[in-house]
């Protein structure tokens, strides 16, 4: 086994291998590492190749794992690497030596970038390599509730709670219509809902470019849609769906509380799970749930909208994340100024 640097001729072996993995995301797509090049965000693409070549990456060989690295800058010139959902490596491979392959070309970057730790998010478990310690850090949701499309439709939606396929219904016969998002300037419609949906819900959004820049580099490989909801005159709510491989992800969403008697919100998803199927996926991800149904946990009520759509599936939860530390004394201040940060 062994690691290089891929280069852009191999982005058609990289997808084949993410797509075809059980651990498969599209935020190690090539297309992700584009968009977020667009945030500044630079990244390190690492590929495993099967057998050692001579002169580089043979176009014929296989790939068998995958490492998108994200560099975040910090204060003072300082950085951390970040592995969203990865490394992907293929399962037939010692784990501990793929890891220490690959932490030997990451030593190498971090030194480059004056990177102070690496933080992996992978959805493979990765516990018995010792190279790399558990982490509390999260930035992705640690816990996501995955629907089964190989059901005919009428099945998936037999399969949904009750109070679900009602409010379905009522807001087919409200009158709420759903349609796909023509175009970038269709984008509007979602951030104004979007930044409603802040204020009530009290969280933070993105900035405008970033829901802009990652609409128009994933629209290039046909990987997002954005789906809008009108009653009447009015666009009353918005969802962004990102198709990758097998799997269609519920990635963002934002709705009216004026018009929240029209469960437009419910339409929206059953229409986006149903274009998933047409697509040809067989999983659609809802992104996020919390682990258990305690109702003072502040995704309590995103997770009951969700499970409506999912009763019968299992809450999965992942593995990680996983750390690695470059600079003890900067990382142990990184640390305690975002438990600072966080109290505020």
């Amino acid at each position: 086994m062994k690691i290089i640097e891929a280069k852009a001729g191999i982005k058609p072996l990289w997808e084949d291998f993410n797509q075809k993995s059980r651990f498969s995301s599209f935020l190690q797509s090539y297309s992700w590492g584009d968009f977020q090049k667009t945030e500044g965000i630079e990244s390190y693409r690492l590929a495993f190749e099967e057998a050692e070549l001579k002169g580089g990456f043979d176009a014929k060989a296989r790939l068998v794992g995958i490492a998108q690295i994200l560099r975040h800058p910090l204060p003072f010139g300082k950085s951390y690497l970040y592995l969203p959902h990865g490394p992907i490596i293929d399962e037939k491979f010692d784990e501990e030596e793929a890891w220490q392959i690959l932490m030997d070309k990451i030593k190498k970057i971090a030194k480059e970038t004056k990177s102070i730790f690496l933080l992996a998010e992978p959805k493979q478990n990765f516990d018995q390599v010792s190279i790399i310690k558990k982490s509390n850090k999260h930035i992705q949701a640690e816990t996501t509730l995955i629907l089964d499309l190989s059901p005919k439709k009428k099945e998936i939606l037999s399969q949904m709670k009750s109070k679900t396929r009602y409010n379905i219904g009522l807001a087919k016969r409200k009158g709420v219509k759903i349609s796909l998002a023509k175009n970038l300037d269709d984008l509007s419609i979602f951030l104004n809902l979007a930044k409603e949906t802040s204020r009530r819900d009290e969280f933070k959004l993105h900035s405008d470019n970033y829901y802009s820049r990652m609409l128009k580099n994933l629209s290039e490989d046909k990987m997002i849609e954005l789906l809008l909801a009108k009653y009447k005159n009015k666009w009353v709510a918005a969802i962004l769906v990102v198709y990758y491989g097998e799997t269609a992800t519920y990635l963002h969403g934002a709705s009216s509380y004026h018009f929240r008697h029209l469960m437009a919100p419910h339409l929206l998803q059953w229409r986006a799970i149903k274009r998933a199927k047409k697509r040809g996926c067989v999983k659609y991800d809802f992104w996020g749930v919390a682990k258990s149904a305690d109702p003072a946990h502040h995704w309590a009520g995103f997770t009951r909208f969700k499970l409506g759509f999912a009763p019968q599936s299992p809450i999965i939860e992942y593995p990680g994340p996983y750390e690695y530390i470059f600079s003890p004394i900067s990382t142990l201040g990184y640390k305690a100024m975002q438990k600072i940060l966080g109290r505020r």
